[in-house]
Order: C-alpha cells, then sequence, then structure tokens
C-alpha cells in the first residue's frame, strides 16, 4: 500500500507533460550540444529513415533550451553543428526605469 508523505510545493519535482521517450530524445539532443567545445564541429550520422530536417529542428532547440547559439548545416547526409558566440544588441532601456 503507498504510503503519504506531505511536501512543500518547492520540494516536488515540476509535473511534467512531455511523454518519457520524448524526454530522452531532448536530452539525448542535449548532450550532444553539451558535448563540443567552441572550437568544435559536432557531426552526426543519421539513422536509417531519419530526416536531416527532423535532427536539424531537435538540435536547434536542444540549443535554445541550453542558452547556446548553434550554427547547423547538413552535408552528404550528415549534420554538423558548432558553438558560436553571437554579439547581441544590448536590452533597450526604458524611459523611467
Amino acid at each position: 500500500m503507498p504510503v503519504l508523505r506531505l511536501l512543500k510545493p518547492g520540494e516536488a519535482p515540476p509535473p511534467s507533460r512531455v511523454p518519457r521517450a520524448m524526454r530522452e530524445q531532448q536530452q539525448r539532443y542535449e548532450e550532444f550540444v553539451r558535448g563540443i567545445e567552441l572550437n568544435e564541429v559536432g557531426d552526426l550520422q543519421l539513422d536509417a529513415g531519419e530526416n536531416l530536417r527532423s535532427v536539424k529542428v531537435r538540435l536547434r532547440r536542444a540549443a535554445l533550451r541550453l542558452g547556446e547559439d548553434l550554427d547547423i548545416w547538413d552535408a552528404n547526409g550528415r549534420v554538423y553543428f558548432r558553438r558560436v558566440t553571437r554579439r547581441r544588441r544590448p536590452r533597450r532601456q526604458t524611459a523611467g526605469a
């Protein structure tokens, strides 16, 4: 029989509406992004049946979740990516702030 424990809201893990298989796939792509340094290029060889565009989209979304900027391109049926540092415009100051 289950045992009840009472927790404060900050002690419980956040609810997840993402299926486990998708969560595992997201983690896999996040590991690809974390696995390269600024001066390296990642090279992903696709499995049979994988779509270049789908792999590139998953990689881009993983980078966004991690707050990283990537250059992503494909050639000869493979997907390549590298971390980049982009110069961004400073945030605009609002009047009165």
